[in-house]
C-alpha cells in the first residue's frame, strides 16, 4: 500500500478459519478467504473503506497453507523446490456504502 501512496487508518487482522472446504479448487479457495475476511473487517468497522485479500500458493491441486513452524516451512519449500507452483491472490474491496468488489 505505501508503494502506492495510500496509509491505512487501520491495520485489522480478521480471525477466520482458512481451511480448504472438501471439493473447494484453488480459485475458489482463495476467493471464499479474501470475501470472509472482507466482510470479518465491515462487520467491525462499518461506514469505512475494507481492503482484504489473501493468497495462497499451489502445485497441482495441492494447496501449500501457512506453515505452523520453521520444520512446517521446511517441509513446504522441499514439496516446492523444483516444481511448478502458482501464487493467487484475490483482493476484495467493500464501500463505504458496503458495495462488494471482488
Amino acid at each position: 500500500m505505501e508503494q502506492i501512496g495510500i496509509t491505512p487508518d487501520l491495520v485489522a487482522p480478521t480471525d477466520i478459519d482458512e481451511a480448504l472446504l472438501k471439493g473447494e479448487k484453488p480459485f475458489e479457495h482463495v476467493k471464499r478467504l479474501a470475501l470472509e475476511k472482507a466482510t470479518a473487517a465491515a462487520a467491525k468497522n462499518k461506514k469505512n473503506i475494507i481492503l482484504a485479500a489473501d493468497t495462497i500458493v499451489t502445485t497441482g491441486a495441492r494447496v501449500i497453507g501457512k506453515p505452523a513452524d520453521a520444520k512446517e516451512a521446511e517441509t513446504f519449500l522441499k514439496i516446492l523446490s523444483g516444481k511448478r507452483h502458482r501464487v493467487i491472490t484475490s483482493v476484495v474491496v467493500i464501500g463505504a456504502d458496503g458495495k462488494v468488489s471482488q
